[in-house]
Parts: structure tokens; C-alpha cells; sequence
């Protein structure tokens, strides 16, 4: 029941209407936010999303929220983006703290056997590197302990952050 009034809820003409405020202010803020990080030479915003697909990922992102399957979507849409070898990853999205040192130790035991020197840490860092092409604190911090309302917040607030950051590091090139 409580599913079916949030998916109503979702489909009326005020969340359209809210989403697409949010997509088109969203998407004005980023365009502009981007012609300034391109005079400035930087690359914090590599490409602004359309309008329409933004408003289609907000309320995939509401969609989610309401039924409980944040980290689905998350998996499906910012996993890939966030580390090579995605499926090799999911596993590890949201582990129990035991259970990931008990992975690490294997890891670590794995290196060893195969004549490498470290502590469990070290030699994780490096399998993670290889693997899938980030670092083991990103790795920990986004997937081992992820969270389900940081990364839906994440989701919705990521481009807005990205404008912000552009205004921060244009302050500081006048303040230069």
C-alpha cells in the first residue's frame, strides 16, 4: 500500500512539475558553471545533460527512493562510472567490516604467496588499483561502506556540487 501511494505520488503533475524545475535550473547552472571551468582551463565538468534526460534521472532517483532501491540503481548507474570492472565490484557494495578485512587479509595472502611484502593494506591497495582502477580509500569510502542516503543524495545534489566547486575555484583564480 505504501509503495502504491509513493509510485502515485511520483506520477503526479506536482513531481513532473518539481522535477522538472530542478532539471532545467540544474541544467542552466552546469551550462554556465562550464563555460566558466573552460575559461579557466579545468575539467571539473566534462559534459552538461540535456535537460529531459536529467528530469528522467531525478525520478529514477525518487523512484528509488521510495522503493527502497537506492542501491540498485546506484549499482546500475554510478558503479560503472566509478571504478573498471563494475560487476566484478558489486559484491563489495555495503560489506560487513569483518567480512572485508577477513577479503583484504585474502588478498593480502594471495600477494604473498606469490613473494610480495606489505602489510594487508598495502598489498589491498595495489589488487584494488589493478582491478578496478581506484584507490582502496575511494574504494572503501564509495562502495565497501556505502550508504544509501549519501549516494541518494549524492545523486541528486552531485551536479550542483560540481557548479559550486567551478565557483569555489574561480574565486580563488580573481582572488589570485
Amino acid at each position: 500500500m505504501k509503495k502504491k501511494v509513493l509510485m502515485s505520488l511520483l506520477d503526479s503533475k506536482a513531481a513532473h512539475s518539481l522535477t522538472s524545475v530542478l532539471a532545467e535550473i540544474e541544467h542552466e547552472l552546469l551550462t554556465s558553471a562550464k563555460e566558466v571551468d573552460d575559461a579557466l582551463g579545468g575539467e571539473r565538468i566534462d559534459r552538461v545533460p540535456g535537460v529531459d534526460a536529467r528530469k528522467e534521472a531525478l525520478r529514477a532517483v525518487l523512484q528509488a527512493i521510495a522503493t527502497d532501491s537506492v542501491r540498485d540503481v546506484w549499482t546500475d548507474e554510478m558503479l560503472p562510472e566509478l571504478v573498471e570492472n563494475p560487476g566484478r565490484a558489486e559484491s563489495y557494495v555495503g560489506m560487513d567490516a569483518d567480512k572485508w578485512e577477513e577479503q583484504m587479509g585474502r588478498w593480502a595472502d594471495s600477494y604473498r604467496d606469490a613473494g610480495a611484502e606489505g602489510s594487508d593494506r598495502v598489498l589491498a591497495d595495489h589488487h584494488v588499483r589493478d582491478v578496478f582502477g581506484v584507490g582502496l580509500d575511494t574504494f572503501e569510502r564509495r562502495i565497501v561502506e556505502f550508504s544509501e542516503n549519501e549516494e541518494a543524495e549524492r545523486l541528486v545534489a552531485a551536479n550542483f556540487r560540481a557548479v559550486r566547486d567551478v565557483l569555489d575555484a574561480a574565486a580563488e583564480e580573481v582572488g589570485e
